[in-house]
């Protein structure tokens, strides 16, 4: 399993109520800040809703795109600050910035520069997770999809991770239905 299962999370989404779910994170969190199951959960669910903000019709929410980003950087920071040799959450972090470098800084970038070094964090954070554990087969698959590596080895590992995908994501929240979506493809 990737994610732990937070009560009355699904429950929450299900409701569309994003800022209680934030909410319930936060506070788990704050239980306990050197969680990282935690951790990963509020940041993806931070992820997710940055990355749905139109689709999910947020911008007339109560919800703050910049208080939803300052949150998903605070434990990203807090990551790399204490927890930076967890390799899920170096594989989940890896995927996050790799896709959208920009949620993860706020500073001006007029050149870009900024998004290419966060990008590289990103593929950098990933490259980590999957070789310190190479059989892991979600790891693997992360990776390849950020490098040149052939389709046919993207597949097979996609192949691989198909067989165990339900195990790994069990639940139904929607960072899980996301990542059964993006990794069945």
């Amino acid at each position: 399993m990737v994610f732990i299962e937070i009560q009355n999370l699904s429950e929450l989404e299900k409701e569309k109520n994003w800022k209680k779910a934030i909410y319930l994170l936060k506070n788990k969190w704050n239980e306990n800040k050197d969680d990282v199951e935690v951790i990963l959960r509020l940041a993806t669910e931070c992820w997710y809703l940055m990355s749905n903000w139109e689709f999910l019709c947020l911008e007339n929410s109560d919800l703050d795109f910049q208080n939803v980003q300052n949150t998903l950087i605070e434990t990203y920071n807090y990551f790399i600050k204490h927890c930076k040799n967890d390799n899920k959450g170096l594989a989940i972090f890896g995927y996050m910035i790799s896709l959208f470098p920009n949620y993860f800084y706020t500073d001006k970038d007029n050149n870009g520069k900024l998004f290419l070094q966060y990008e590289n964090i990103g593929k950098d954070m990933l490259k980590s997770a999957y070789e310190n554990e190479p059989k892991n087969i979600l790891y693997k698959t992360l990776y390849l999809g950020t490098t040149n590596s052939p389709n046919k080895a993207i597949d097979d590992a996609k192949h691989k991770l198909n067989k165990i995908i339900q195990n790994l994501f069990p639940q139904n929240t929607e960072i899980e239905e996301y990542f059964k979506e993006v990794l069945t493809k």
